[in-house]
């Protein structure tokens, strides 16, 4: 198509000029133009509900520790629920999918454009392993169990993780 976009308080515009034939100042201009950001703060329970109805893969591909063809082969054969939400809930989870989810949790915590950064990610972070230590009986964290304790009781009353509030309550009772 040859056009360039841009952004303005938050409208994507079309220009008709493609960008090799901006001349230099329409070209700064358009490079220094102030994006705004994609998430914020306030998108957090909005990012946190999204996930949970997405795709485990390849969503969980992300994570530099989890090797993607392995994933992608296991999920081609796996008959079980494929959401995060359905695989942290299920009554049967996969323990595979289940650490998959923990290093997803824990990468996306730690990525500055990600919208689960903060709140979202740890709130999955500890959905995972509550569902494995609840659900499989294994444990996949070394964090001692008081700060299990307090990372399911926080999880619990964060907004946008409602649906797993019933996973932290039993989980605590487990404990």
């Amino acid at each position: 198509m040859g056009a360039s976009a841009r952004f303005t308080q938050g409208c994507l515009l079309m220009n008709p000029e493609p960008l090799t034939q901006l001349s230099p100042q329409k070209l700064a201009r358009f490079l220094s133009s102030d994006f705004p950001e994609p998430w914020g703060e306030a998108d957090g329970p909005a990012a946190l509900r999204h996930q949970l109805e997405a795709p485990i893969f390849p969503d969980v591909a992300v994570s530099p520790d989890l090797n993607r063809a392995d994933m992608e082969a296991f999920m081609k054969i796996y008959d079980g629920p494929k959401s995060f939400g359905q695989q942290l809930l299920a009554e049967h989870p996969s323990l595979r999918l289940l650490e998959a989810i923990k290093l997803f949790a824990k990468h996306s915590g730690q990525e500055v454009a990600s919208p689960l950064k903060g709140t979202g990610a740890t709130v999955l972070y500890f959905a995972a392993i509550a569902a494995a230590l609840l659900r499989c009986k294994q444990r996949i964290s070394q964090l001692p169990d008081e700060e299990l304790r307090k990372g399911f009781q926080w999880s619990k009353h964060q907004t946008g993780g409602e649906s797993l509030i019933p996973l932290f309550t039993k989980a605590l009772i487990a404990m």
